[in-house]
């Protein structure tokens, strides 16, 4: 565990800690929020970052990265498979920066089979929700004659998980707040049944319309609908309408 809260280690305090902790690879926690750190520091940082593999903790709020920065963060978020806990806001990064860390946020989460972060703090939540959208699964990417293969432990295998329940588990976690709602959850199942939706590119066929009929159709309570509706919403941002609003948010 490394805490220098607060602690104005500049871009020299973070290039001497770079090198301290180089290949600290039991290392859990880093927190640097609040250090004044330029993207000089965050390129020392980003290369340091590879050599800490348990890493699930990473603090970074508060600090003067930019885009330049925040790039160099985001190429190396990939190599960190057990990072959970992300915190970069407040570092004066724009749209760009956003993009390049929502990808890299998903390139993590799917090398560990969609298991999502525990709390991601300063990237932009539409960018986000779209980069999560293009990497569910399409019906036709598992071969029919697949063998099959042992169950894994908690959390389950991307391969042993069809397409349908791969798209549902990821619908659950990303419209969490929305389910909760009115016992809205355990209508989806059944929802998307009724709509003869298995995945993202069943969903995209849907305008607006068929989705809220296809909801009444299923017999689904007028709150828990409106939420289902909210949620089936956000899983179709993708393409030009997700980039549109992504790009009408305020700089972090």
């Amino acid at each position: 565990m490394t805490e220098l809260f607060m602690t104005t280690l500049g871009d020299e305090g973070v290039e001497a800690l770079a090198e301290a902790i180089h290949n600290a690879s039991e290392l859990t926690l880093l927190d640097l929020q609040g250090n004044k750190i330029g993207p000089r520091g965050a390129a020392a940082l980003a290369l340091v970052l590879p050599s800490l593999p348990q890493l699930h903790t990473l603090w970074l709020p508060s600090n003067l990265f930019g885009n330049e920065g925040v790039l160099s963060i985001a190429l190396v978020l990939p190599r960190l498979p057990k990072l959970m806990d992300f915190d970069i806001s407040f570092n004066h990064f724009g749209i760009e920066g956003s993009k390049a860390l929502a990808k890299s946020i998903v390139a993590v989460e799917s090398a560990r089979g969609g298991v999502y972060f525990d709390d991601i703090e300063g990237v932009d939540l539409a960018a986000l929700a779209y980069a999560r959208a293009m990497a569910l699964p399409k019906a036709d990417t598992k071969p029919a004659d697949a063998p099959a293969k042992a169950q894994c432990e908690s959390p389950p295998c991307a391969d042993d998980l069809s397409s349908g329940s791969f798209f549902v588990n990821a619908l659950r976690q990303e419209c969490s707040s929305l389910l909760a709602v009115a016992g809205s959850g355990r209508f989806l199942q059944g929802a998307l049944e009724s709509l003869g939706v298995e995945d993202l590119s069943a969903l995209q066929v849907l305008d607006s319309s068929e989705i809220d009929a296809g909801l009444r159709e299923a017999r689904v309570p007028a709150a828990p609908r409106k939420q289902l509706s909210r949620c089936l919403h956000l899983a179709l941002a993708r393409g030009g309408a997700a980039e549109t609003k992504s790009e009408k948010q305020v700089e972090l």
